[in-house]
């Protein structure tokens, strides 16, 4: 089954909200609310070190500051 995201006025989104059933409406805005966390491993993330370059010694900035 395919997906689409459509953005509505908030407006628009409580007048739906109000014609549904008050615990379909609820069930319905957990769902929106849910944050989804994905994980990987730290195998994966050893591969993204190096891919880009931003220059800068944290290290040093952060101890200029608080000195």
């Amino acid at each position: 089954m395919k997906q689409a995201t459509i953005k509505l006025p908030i407006r628009l989104i409580k007048d739906i909200l109000h014609c549904m059933p008050p615990k379909e409406a609820e069930k319905l805005l957990k769902a929106a609310l849910k944050k989804e966390v994905k994980s990987v491993s730290a195998v994966h993330l050893v591969k993204l070190d190096g891919i880009a370059s931003i220059g800068g010694d944290a290290v040093k900035d952060t101890e200029a500051l608080w000195q």
